[in-house]
């Protein structure tokens, strides 16, 4: 994607980025969620959350890259609406709902099992590795910088708060 857009070929970024938006979970357990991946049955798109991968577990970094994505997207294609849009604020809260709850260990640090990340996928990481944190890092400040780009149009107090927050 990222070489797509240095390609200038944002449509199709745009249309990636809106195709995860519609899989992002919202069940219980996942929500806010990213699909891993995901597949065509039937005519329709079905996000995968870690289903079908190795140990069935939710792939961490899967999520954590969507924001930084979106915001390389949003500042080399300069579509700031898509940025502000209403899908977008909601699935960047439904994801920060999920890496600052209180239950995630060492908030704002993200505790990866054994096997839950697609870098390098060795079989006896578990903790915090260094890549998932920096990635981490990175998701937080496009959130935030993402939200910024929201409340330029329009003043909310809830973003306020979760501004001050992040």
């Amino acid at each position: 994607m990222i070489y797509l857009i240095t390609q200038k070929r944002y449509e199709i970024v745009k249309k990636f980025l809106s195709v995860c938006l519609e899989l992002q979970s919202t069940s219980y357990q996942t929500r806010g969620v990213f699909p891993t991946s995901f597949i065509e049955e039937g005519g329709k798109l079905i996000g995968d959350y870690g289903q079908r991968s190795i140990g069935r577990i939710t792939s961490a970094d899967a999520s954590l890259w969507w924001p930084i994505l979106c915001w390389f997207y949003v500042n080399k294609s300069g579509d700031h609406s898509f940025g502000k849009s209403q899908s977008v604020q909601r699935g960047i809260q439904l994801l920060l709902d999920l890496v600052l709850h209180p239950t995630l260990e060492g908030t704002p640090v993200l505790f990866v099992p054994d096997c839950a990340f697609m870098i390098d996928r060795p079989m006896d990481v578990w903790g915090a590795p260094l890549e998932v944190e920096v990635l981490l890092h990175g998701c937080l400040k496009s959130c935030i910088n993402l939200m910024e780009l929201s409340r330029e149009d329009h003043v909310s107090r809830l973003l306020d708060q979760r501004l001050i927050l992040n």
